[in-house]
């Protein structure tokens, strides 16, 4: 595809899916503004069990080896979660509010990790979650916010087709379009969990180690 046609296409999915869109970035950044608050306001006692935790981590990860295939698994069943509800709720416009739902938590887990890590790690904290969150910043998170996208329109589409019998689109060029999306994403989350179990422990270990010496 070239540059103009691709930014065509950007331009006209933006303009056409404006509102959801706004929706489910809205979502993302509340999840992540109450995500950071939480991280925040920890009680002194939360605080500093949190710091040992990190601190003991940064240590092991220096140390030990890393158990890729956990680390893969762990992510793969994460990722799976979420598109799972993220799925439902283009099935029925009454479970709309579960994809939105997922972003904000998503993003709640992002505000508060990378608010705990800076707070705890200070400065060298925003090397740490550069690294460890990167694919899931650059590619997971936009790929989620996409898919809530299509899965709105498709809950609408599927409500429209109940509502009215003559319709342009069929149910069945709707399911083919969904489990299309549905494995469009998938395929895109496990190359996110495959990236964070086998390109970033190796990455990441020099930063655990710069940060233990500290």
């Amino acid at each position: 595809m070239k540059k103009s046609q691709l930014k065509r296409f950007l331009t006209d999915y933006i303009t056409d899916n404006k509102v959801q869109l706004i929706v489910a970035v809205l979502s993302v950044f509340v999840g992540t503004v109450i995500g950071s608050l939480s991280a925040v306001f920890l009680e002194n006692a939360e605080y500093n069990t949190l710091g040992v935790y990190i601190d003991n981590f940064v240590s092991a990860y220096n140390l030990q080896p890393v158990n890729r295939s956990e680390i893969f698994i762990h992510s793969l069943y994460n990722n799976f979660k979420i598109i799972l509800f993220m799925w439902l709720s283009g099935i029925w416009v009454g479970f709309i509010p579960l994809c939105f739902l997922q972003l904000g938590a998503k993003g709640y887990k992002i505000g508060f990790t990378v608010t705990a890590l800076v707070r705890i790690l200070g400065t060298k904290g925003i090397l740490f979650v550069g690294v460890s969150l990167l694919p899931q910043l650059l590619i997971g998170l936009p790929i989620l916010i996409a898919y809530a996208v299509f899965n709105t329109n498709s809950a609408l589409m599927f409500n429209r087709i109940r509502n009215h019998a003559k319709t342009k689109i069929s149910k069945k060029e709707l399911y083919i379009k969904n489990f299309l999306c549905l494995l469009g994403t998938v395929l895109i989350m496990v190359f996110c969990s495959f990236f964070d179990s086998f390109v970033i422990p190796p990455v990441l270990k020099p930063v655990c180690s710069m940060l233990s010496k500290q």
